[in-house]
């Protein structure tokens, strides 16, 4: 497990860094998807096991088939959501620019900026919020 430990640290002080002036972060997810190659390989091994199961008659019923889940351990996040807001789009759009440079990410998706306006009619801020969304290269945050 200590092997396996994610190095966040690196990535975090980068992404900060790479921070426009007028942009603001307001939240940093980090989440596990499976992906499509991982739900592939385990219906594959799946399949296998019960190939195995079927042809061999002298297995007996009491062993259970193997969980094909991930382990925990292993479901390392592979994907960042970014929200926050900025004084201007052309802020967002320089703060995604940077994310795209970082190593760390195979992809960055930007929806798009949404206006909020705040204040009364005499005083009116205007502010842009905006979501990121970046997948993480594979082993890009652990010792592997």
């Amino acid at each position: 497990l200590i092997k396996k430990e994610p190095k966040w640290g690196d990535m975090l002080s980068d992404i900060d860094k790479n921070i426009p002036y007028k942009v603001w972060l307001e939240n940093l997810n980090i989440r596990y998807i499976p992906q499509e190659s991982d739900l592939q390989d385990s219906t594959d091994n799946s399949e296998d096991k019960n190939d195995i199961s079927n042809n061999d008659q002298n297995q007996t019923d009491d062993k259970s088939v193997e969980n094909t889940e991930t382990p925990i351990y292993d479901k390392v996040p592979n994907f960042i959501d970014i929200t926050g807001a900025a004084s201007t789009p052309t802020d967002v759009a320089k703060f995604v620019y940077n994310l795209k440079l970082l190593p760390y990410f195979d992809d960055v998706k930007f929806p798009g900026v949404t206006e909020k306006i705040s204040g009364d009619e005499n005083d009116k801020k205007t502010s842009y919020s905006f979501s990121i969304t970046a997948k993480l290269k594979e082993g890009i945050v652990t010792n592997e």
